[in-house]
């Protein structure tokens, strides 16, 4: 937000020769995002933007587009200014940058501060810019250095505790979302929506985590959030949903036999059409259990049973006086190979 936009376009045309590019370099670096823009913000969430953070708020002729892939670029070409000043006129010998971050190393702390100075002054006169105060350190690398996401040491890397923190507080958030407990049940909800949200974020922090040391840290993560399990397929690299492989069965019998192994110990009501039924095993307990008919050789299994979905609150309820675990399966309306595409809708259990 604070680049200026003339000065990046200075720096520009002293690179560029070709009078094309630089007429389509001049209407991206001036273009205003500002004014005859519509305006996306359904869920309210531009009221927790930061102002710093914010084109509406930036001054005049600064700020570039974050959305803007030319924008990384154009941050890189406007701190190259920078770059030749540390290595060249502050003569460092081991000096890092990340977009905006960057480190410098040397075994005298009065030069570590000289630089500092310099590189202020630098970068207010030429470039127009702050250095954010808040953000200098000065110290010794022993302690590790906070950079790019990391605390990195001489041999390994760990994550930033905001960043973990990050994560615990989204993983709460989805928990509300997924988890509904009482004294006498938990019920587990697949709720589609917060499922992908969730398997997203979570990947993203992973690929973020496999960078440095974080296995202890992801099993202590995996214990205090253990409803995950219920959900997903759990591993340090990636978490993917457990009934990914009922999304991908063929045929409504492999449906059913993939619901039988995986969940023994259920009942398992799968709709079919506007109605729930329950096959093998399951069928014969479900019968005995809501007082339905058991039917023999019922779409290619030995046994069946079922209701219909009008009855589904009812006999749900019925299951859940007696203690029994269900598993519930609903239709979503797509066409899976040579039968409809079924998902989990919910998990009911009972703790001991």
């Amino acid at each position: 937000m604070s680049i200026d936009r003339r000065k990046l376009f200075e720096m520009l045309k002293k690179r560029c020769r070709n009078p094309d590019l630089l007429w389509l370099l001049n209407v991206i670096v001036f273009h205003d995002p500002t004014k005859n823009f519509e305006l996306q913000d359904r869920g309210g969430l531009r009221r927790y933007l930061p102002d710093h953070k914010s084109l509406f708020n930036a001054a005049p002729f600064c700020g570039l587009p974050i959305g803007n892939l030319t924008s990384q670029f154009f941050a890189n070409v406007y701190l190259n200014a920078l770059d030749q000043f540390v290595k060249h006129q502050l003569k460092c010998c081991y000096y890092l940058r990340y977009v905006d971050d960057f480190i410098l190393l040397s075994a005298d702390m009065n030069e570590l501060r000289h630089w500092q100075t310099q590189i202020s002054q630098f970068v207010s006169e030429k470039l127009a810019l702050a250095i954010n105060a808040s953000a200098v350190r000065l110290a010794p690398v022993a302690g590790g250095v906070d950079f790019a996401g990391f605390i990195v040491r001489s041999n390994y890397k760990l994550v930033r505790r905001r960043v973990v923190g990050n994560l615990k507080e989204k993983l709460r958030k989805i928990k509300t979302r997924l988890l509904r407990q009482t004294h006498e049940c938990i019920v587990y909800h697949f709720h589609p929506r917060t499922l992908a949200q969730c398997e997203a974020s979570v990947n993203s922090y992973l690929g973020h985590f496999k960078h440095a040391q974080t296995h202890r840290c992801l099993q202590k993560i995996w214990q205090e959030f253990s409803f995950l399990s219920n959900f997903f397929v759990l591993s340090f690299d990636k978490i993917t949903r457990i009934d990914k492989p009922l999304l991908h069965c063929r045929t409504f019998k492999q449906q059913v036999n993939w619901l039988r192994r995986h969940f023994k110990s259920y009942v398992c009501l799968v709709q079919v059409g506007y109605y729930f039924e329950a096959y093998r095993e399951n069928a014969i307990k479900l019968a005995e259990l809501a007082s339905l008919k058991l039917l023999s050789n019922w779409r290619g299994f030995e046994a069946g049973c079922g209701f219909p979905k009008s009855k589904l609150a009812q006999i749900v309820s019925g299951l859940k006086e007696q203690g029994v675990p269900l598993v519930i399966v609903k239709q979503t309306g797509r066409e899976l190979y040579k039968t409809k595409e079924r998902r989990i809708d919910l998990i009911l259990e009972f703790p001991e």
